[in-house]
């Protein structure tokens, strides 16, 4: 059996025999490598086979746990098997080594890029490289799960005062709110009328300014 060992892997061959001898003593194996097969949409052949069994002698995944793996390399049309030993190996590094941990590594990605794809569309970036700076801001409203909702509340705040699209503004803002416990777009906005009060209070004339 092949080891694991220094975050490095190989893909280990079989013979006809070691694969008939492997599918015999894992009864469930002939249904998974057709399981394999109908979400990779192809025929397996030796080569097929031998990874399959490389991700359950070597991984101990569970079925379960193989299928969603292949499952979403279709997804994101990833599916050379150079791909998914080498995705295989990141997440029996980082521990994802159950379904559930599986699922919930995937959905958070999801996540992650369905919120980059928004902040690129309300900053009009397309599909351009980020400069050092937008990468530093976004990846850091990515990692802390700011909702989206609460950074195009910041985004119209930074429009309405300098003219224009400024994610250092708007980082800035966020960093404000998240630093006075303000987490939901509600409450930035009650903050903001409060600010926008006290603004509005101080350009008021005092009695003393009426009298002279």
């Amino acid at each position: 059996t092949e080891m694991v060992t220094g975050g490095k892997t190989s893909a280990p061959t079989y013979t006809g025999k070691q694969v008939a001898k492997f599918v015999e003593k894992n009864k469930k194996m002939e249904a998974l490598f057709y399981d394999c097969q109908c979400i990779l949409g192809k025929e397996f052949n030796k080569h097929d086979h031998d990874n399959i069994i490389q991700l359950k002698q070597t991984y101990k995944f569970s079925d379960a746990y193989i299928l969603l793996l292949l499952a979403h390399c279709v997804e994101i049309e990833k599916t050379n098997w150079a791909y998914i030993r080498k995705l295989a190996l990141e997440l029996y590094d980082l521990g994802v080594t159950s379904y559930k941990k599986l699922e919930k590594h995937f959905a958070d990605r999801k996540n992650k890029r369905s919120l980059e794809y928004k902040i690129r569309k309300l900053f009009g970036i397309g599909e351009r490289e980020f400069t050092k700076t937008e990468r530093s801001v976004f990846e850091k409203w990515i990692n802390d799960k700011i909702s989206f909702d609460l950074i195009h509340y910041a985004y119209e705040i930074t429009v309405d005062k300098t003219g224009k699209s400024s994610p250092r503004y708007t980082s800035k803002i966020i960093e404000n709110w998240l630093a006075n416990g303000i987490k939901t777009v509600e409450d930035a906005k009650k903050a903001n009328e409060e600010y926008q009060k006290k603004e509005k209070d101080k350009k008021k004339p005092s009695y003393g300014d009426a009298d002279s």
